[in-house]
């Protein structure tokens, strides 16, 4: 209701006699009120020529209201004129008020307040203003872009981005990247090459060949040399002439010695020689190592030396947009994460150094597991070993190792090792290339910058997508110790800003997209009547009701919204657009915002009986237009808002076979509960399917007090639209000023063909137990379709639904949203009564996947071959074998099969003899994994017997079996066809 004293109220009750005055005040001026009247009131003059009918309505159901004006003001003197001459007036302040004679000016009360608005006419001839007054808003934008700002230089690709604002907590929300001033764009290839010094200095091989070999001949030299040592302490024989010795029998003693001086004498001979000829073995080891070494040294090198030629590509670099770097200074520029240090001449960039943090990081990485693989190559973990027992005669009790009449050593050696077996050969150098068409900044620290939001709030996840597999990619954590978050300051605005280390573009090999996406939590909302107080308050120039707002939050408090807004809109369009998804009207009186919330029914302001009615004009009651009708509701919503989100539509349905197909398309952004939209939307459904009785009339002026969305009690219903007296809303209340009277439109909660309030218009504090739609409209086809579809019932194959909640009309469970029968009637329950939410942000949409390093796993296949032959120590006389320890190789195929003696032979018999096993196995070329012995032998008593049921495999025709036959004469089998004697 409108603001008038006791005093105007007074005058506004007297019917008869009681002529108002209309008074208009203009801000020609900006902060200077000129003041008008259509008769002279005090120091007013009275130059209001005429005052058009004042238009104030409101449109409920599209959640707005309008109020106009028009004024013709009388301009004899030309003061107005010269108003005109030398200001703009258009959008100039104005407001008109009401008054009567009598009271004291002070009582006079403001019908409307809004801006001048063309027409603007001057007339020469009349010498008159016509002007018009809109109860508008400016057309300020709600939100923030940087071309708004002072900033000193601000890049062509931020002009009309705009900083996204916050409310609630939202999810993947894509933030604003702040680019760079200057940059250009590469002509020309550009590499970088890292590691060049570490593949230098990396060990040519694994050492493990040569030191093996120098090892395994150690030993044996060692052996040796104990043999040797004990033969050269052998006592030397001295024949001496014995007293029952003749001559003969003394000289054969003479030359038994001699022969074992000279046996003893050529051991230590022979065994000299074994040594030298080990030795001479290992200096050509020693000597075919070191010239590999050598070889793979300038390899290396001349590697280098063609990547150097090849991989960096031209130089200098043709870059365009070069001749806006400075020129001819030492400088250095980024591409993609490559640092170039050098001079610009023109649009050539020379360079001097290139580097790349994470290609060096790369390279080292590399280094370091080359050394691991070299550290793990241990004799302990070579599968290629052979164990040696030497035992080796020399003279009982001679040298410092004699085992009683023998030197003894058990020694380990490895026959056969080669380089690819033990080291992978992936590159330590690694290259970064980047092909034209990249782009070139001036380098000042790799950070990037992203703004969040420039509502204030809490950073709860920041995100990027990533490339996970070939075309495949990922939203995913962006590692924390990659970004920090500050808040900062630019003048009148304050963001929430993420900045990265680095672009996450510029880490090699990970996959990373540049674009952040982020999981916000806004200090503003989620309370819709906070949101709109806060949008209000920032970009209006006006105040909000404090008490309808304070009411209203307690009412929307159920029904929290979480949205980002992401682009520039008029900020009534946005209030309005927030209003009406939260079920709210929104209108401005005076400067002043108010807010109601359209499920409750409202408290009437006022009663109006039919003596209230002017009865020449009667009453009139009309049904809604049937352009306003929407029976088929499709509602957009998001849950998140990165780029490959998918988008959820409600659709809704009533009424279609009674009044056809009228669809709209709302996008309901500023909810993410699929339940609350659906509540909502329901609500609107309600509103839009049905056709509401108006009842047009008017009353003089004492109803003056009365405006837009003030709910009455129209008494006089139950002989118009009702059967009793309703509660209303104003739509329209337009003063007359020709006529001193106030012409009413009304909206009731009555449907067309109905005497009865609609119980479900003002549904919010209905019991649970009513339910929507009401039963008669169901058994007369009106809910959802009405057509053939809404028959369809059965099961869906969808999987175990066992954990639903059968009761729900929308089952939410995280990012599982279910709908239950008739989705298209809307929510089965309206009523505001014990709803509450059922979130679909949990803790899991607060840190989603998380992104880690890629692992560096040696996936490569290695391929062996053969070095140079590794010592073979000459095995001394009398060498012992044992069998169970003593391996046997086959290197013939790609892989060594290695094999103990004791798979072939059994063991020592008690009279010194080597027994074959039974188990050893037979095979040729054919068949390669061959056949036991047993299956061919069997045991007789004492002695193994041959099987006379085997079978003899040909080559070319397969499997024969063999025929064995006794041969009485030589008591022996044979071939049964072709050898045995005839009888």
């Amino acid at each position: 209701m409108r603001n008038i004293s006791a005093a105007g109220l007074a005058k506004l009750a007297e019917r008869h006699g009681n002529e108002p005055i209309t008074i208009v005040e203009v801000d020609w001026v900006k902060g200077k009120a000129t003041a008008y009247a259509d008769r002279t009131v005090g120091t007013i003059p009275g130059r209001i020529i005429e005052v058009g009918d004042l238009d104030d309505a409101v449109n409920i159901s599209g959640n707005s209201d309008s109020q106009e004006l028009a004024i013709t003001l009388d301009d004899t003197d030309g003061s107005i004129k010269a108003i005109l001459d030398s200001h703009d007036v258009h959008k100039r302040d104005a407001r008109v008020y009401q008054y009567f004679t009598g009271l004291a000016l002070s009582d006079k009360f403001l019908l409307f307040s809004g801006k001048i608005s063309s027409p603007i006419v001057w007339n020469e001839r009349d010498r008159t203003v016509k002007v018009t007054i809109l109860s508008q808003l400016e057309d300020r934008e709600v939100g923030f872009s940087a071309e708004e700002g002072q900033f000193k230089y601000l890049p062509a690709e931020m002009v009309n981005k705009p900083w996204p604002l916050i409310f609630g907590t939202v999810i993947n929300n894509p933030c604003l990247p702040v680019t760079t001033a200057i940059t250009g764009t590469t002509l020309t290839p550009v590499g970088i090459l890292a590691g060049e010094e570490l593949m230098l200095s990396l060990p040519s091989s694994s050492n493990v060949d040569y030191e093996i070999s120098m090892m395994g001949g150690g030993y044996h030299k060692q052996h040796l040399q104990k043999v040797i040592d004990a033969w050269e302490r052998a006592d030397y024989i001295t024949a001496t002439r014995r007293t029952d010795q003749d001559d003969a029998s003394y000289a054969a003693d003479v030359a038994a010695a001699e022969a074992a001086n000279a046996a003893n004498a050529k051991m230590v001979t022979d065994y000299q020689k074994q040594l030298d000829d080990l030795s001479d073995q290992l200096k050509a080891t020693f000597l075919d190592y070191s010239s590999r070494e050598l070889c793979c040294q300038l390899r290396r090198k001349k590697k280098i030396a063609e990547a150097n030629e090849k991989g960096l590509g031209e130089n200098p670099i043709k870059i365009l947009g070069g001749e806006d770097f400075p020129q001819n200074t030492p400088i250095t520029i980024s591409i993609e994460g490559g640092h170039f240090t050098g001079y610009f001449k023109g649009t050539s960039f020379y360079v001097s150094s290139r580097s790349s943090e994470e290609l060096t990081a790369k390279a080292n990485g590399a280094y370091n597991a080359k050394l691991k693989d070299k550290d793990v190559c241990s004799m302990n973990n070579t599968v290629l070993k052979n164990h040696w027992h030497w035992k080796t005669p020399v003279p009982c009790g001679k040298g410092d190792y004699t085992d009683n009449c023998y030197i003894t050593d058990d020694v380990w050696t490895i026959t056969t090792i080669n380089e690819d077996a033990i080291a992978s050969r992936e590159p330590v150098i690694q290259q970064f290339w980047v092909e034209p068409g990249a782009s070139a900044s001036l380098y000042t620290g790799d950070k990037k910058v992203y703004i969040a939001s420039i509502t204030p709030g809490t950073v709860l996840a920041v995100r990027a997508y990533k490339q996970v597999s070939s075309g495949v990619t990922r939203l995913v954590d962006v590692p924390t110790d990659l970004y920090s978050v500050t808040s900062v300051k630019y003048g009148t605005i304050t963001a929430v800003q993420i900045e990265l280390t680095k672009p996450l573009s510029h880490i090699l090999d990970e996959g990373w997209h540049d674009d952040l996406y982020v999981t916000f939590k806004s200090s503003v909302g989620p309370n819709v009547a906070d949101i709109l107080a806060y949008i209000v308050d920032q970009y209006t120039d006006l105040t909000c009701d404090a008490t309808s707002f304070a009411h209203v939050k307690t009412k929307l408090a159920k029904f929290p919204a979480n949205f980002p807004i992401n682009d520039r809109k008029n900020v009534v369009q946005t209030l309005r657009e927030i209003a009406f998804q939260s079920r709210c009207a929104i209108w401005f009186s005076e400067g002043v915002v108010y807010l109601r919330y359209l499920p409750e029914e409202p408290t009437s302001v006022d009663t109006i009986t039919e003596s209230d009615i002017d009865a020449e004009k009667g009453v009139e009651v009309e049904l809604t237009s049937t352009e306003d009708l929407v029976t088929k509701m499709v509602v957009n919503w998001h849950l998140r808002f990165a780029t490959d989100d998918r988008a959820f539509t409600v659709t809704l349905r009533h009424n279609l076979k009674k009044y056809g197909t009228h669809e709209q398309t709302y996008d309901f952004y500023i909810y993410n509960q699929p339940d609350i939209i659906y509540k909502c939307a329901t609500f609107w459904l309600i509103r839009k399917s049905n056709t509401w009785k108006r009842v047009r009339f008017t009353t003089p002026l004492h109803k003056l007090n009365l405006e837009t969305f003030d709910a009455v009690t129209l008494d006089f219903a139950q002989s118009y639209v009702a059967n009793g007296p309703v509660t209303a809303i104003i739509e329209s209340a337009k003063y007359n000023s020709a006529n001193n009277c106030i012409d009413f439109v009304c909206m009731t909660p009555v449907a067309a063909g109905t005497l009865t309030k609609y119980a479900y218009f003002w549904p919010a504090a209905l019991a649970k137990t009513v339910t929507w739609p009401p039963q008669s409209d169901i058994d007369n086809g009106w809910a959802g379709s009405g057509g053939l579809g809404s028959g369809a019932s059965g099961s869906l194959p969808v999987g175990d639904t066992s954990t639903i909640a059968s009761s729900s009309s929308v089952f939410v469970g995280g990012q599982n949203i279910i709908f239950g029968e008739h989705s298209d009637w809307g929510d089965s329950t309206p009523t505001d009564v014990g709803f509450t939410a059922q979130s679909t942000v949990s803790a899991s949409d607060f840190s989603g996947g998380n992104a880690t390093a890629k692992e560096t796993l040696d996936l490569t296949v290695d391929y062996s071959t053969p070095m140079t032959s590794l010592v073979d120590p000459a095995v001394p006389s009398a060498v012992t074998i044992d069998l169970n320890k003593t391996q046997v190789f086959d290197n013939s195929g790609t892989t060594p099969k290695v094999a103990y003696l004791s798979s072939l032979i059994k063991g020592v018999t008690t009279d010194g003899k080597l027994a074959i096993s039974r188990f050893a196995l037979v095979a040729d070329d054919a068949h390669p994994n061959g056949q036991p012995l047993s299956d061919v032998l069997k045991n007789a008593d004492d002695y193994l017997a041959i099987r006379t049921d085997v079978s003899i495999w040909d080559q070319d025709d397969g499997e024969h079996e063999y025929d064995f036959k006794y041969d009485e004469d030589t008591e022996k089998f044979g071939a049964g066809t072709a050898f045995l004697q005839d009888s």
